[in-house]
This record gives C-alpha cells, structure tokens and sequence, in this order.
C-alpha cells in the first residue's frame, strides 16, 4: 500500500498541508493545473498528514492540524447527498487551514464516490446545487443554490449561497473546473460583484455594458 502513496502539498484557503496521497486523491485534488486542493480531497487519514503550514501563524508544523468533521447525511438536491463536511484547523492558533464537503449518491451515503457529478464528461447543471464553490487561492466561497439565465440572456449565471447567509451571482464564464467542487478562475474579493452588475439597483446587465438597462446608471 506504502509504495502507491505520493508525498504531495495541498492548498487550503488558510494554510496547506503536505500528506501521501493515494493516485485516487491526487487525481480528486487536482484541479487547476499542477495545484491540488484540500477542499477537493476532503478528509486525509491523520496518519499520512506529515506536515501543515498555517498562515496566521506564519509557521509550519510537523503532524497533521485538528480534524473536525461531521456526517451530515442531507439531501441538497434530488439523489445528491451531502455526505460529510469539516474543517482543518491549527493546533497552535485555533484558525481554519482548509474546510471541505464531501458527497453521495442516494444509495451510497456511506461512501462518498468520485466524480459523481459527470458522466462521459458531462454535467448535468441540476447535480451542481449543493456543491462547494471555491475561489483560486483554495478560499470557500459558499455552496451553490441555484443556475439560470439571467432576463432571458443565453448566459448562464450562479447563484451562490455564502456563509454569511447572503447570496452572489457568479457568471459562468468564471467557473475553471468542476469535479466533487465549482473551482472558479478568480479570488473571492475579485468575485464580490460580477460584471455588468448595478450598484444602484443590482441588475445584472451585459458585461460589457457601460449604463443600466434597467435604470440608466452610469456602471462603473
């Protein structure tokens, strides 16, 4: 088993950890070129977690951080479990290294199974509600609540529902990859606001757009 496992750093929005991963797990992680992330993997055995790196504190430490997790079991979409969510947290300081959702089919609630959203390459846009969403720099932005067309536009937008119990629209064209979470191309404070969008009355305009077709504002 020992010879199958690859030392490899993992990206979390607080920190990374560096942990032998299963060619299961590296392939789950990776994401966005040669990066992995935490987030994508989900819960690593303590004993393969060799080393973490905390921001906050500034500092790297051998072992692996406090993991805190809980088995949800809720359906967050029609056969779409979410199976299991936790966090990865430092020992020294208390702060979050990466946060992680893990999910099921309907009759496998147990075992979280990879890639449960694509078939053939492709996605069904239904199985995305209720999954992760995270930025490139590995921060959790929220989980997604809903897909749609803006005012009849052919562009599809992103509802997400953040931890701060608010919502955001995030364009697709955005989006970089998806496997077990929505990885986007920007960082989170670059996706505050999506494009086109008024600040006077929160129409989503065209991208391009320079005034509000629904009140006239100058968009900035």
């Amino acid at each position: 088993m020992s010879d199958q496992l690859e030392k490899k750093t993992l990206k979390g929005s607080g920190g990374y950890v560096i942990a032998n991963l299963t060619p299961q797990e590296i392939k789950k992680g990776r994401l966005a070129g040669a990066d992995l992330f935490l987030g994508a993997v989900g819960r690593i055995e303590e004993r393969r977690v060799l080393q973490y790196y905390c921001k906050n504190c500034n500092k790297e430490f051998d072992g692996a951080p406090e993991i805190r997790y809980e088995k949800v079991n809720q359906e967050v979409a029609k056969g779409c479990i979410l199976a299991e969510q936790g966090e990865y947290i430092c020992e020294q300081c208390g702060s979050v290294i990466a946060q992680y959702k893990k999910f099921a089919e309907q009759d496998e609630v147990s075992t979280p199974v990879e890639s449960t959203y694509m078939q053939d390459g492709f996605i069904a846009l239904r199985k995305l509600v209720g999954m992760s969403v995270y930025d490139s720099n590995a921060t959790l932005i929220g989980t997604v609540k809903d897909l749609g067309l803006r005012d009849g536009r052919t562009k599809i937008v992103m509802v997400i529902s953040t931890a701060e119990q608010t919502e955001k629209e995030i364009p697709w064209d955005i989006v970089m990859k998806i496997g077990d979470i929505v990885l986007l191309k920007t960082k989170e404070q670059e996706t505050k606001v999506a494009k086109g969008k008024c600040g006077k009355c929160g129409f989503q305009n065209e991208e391009n757009s320079r005034f509000c077709e629904q009140c006239g504002s100058k968009l900035s």
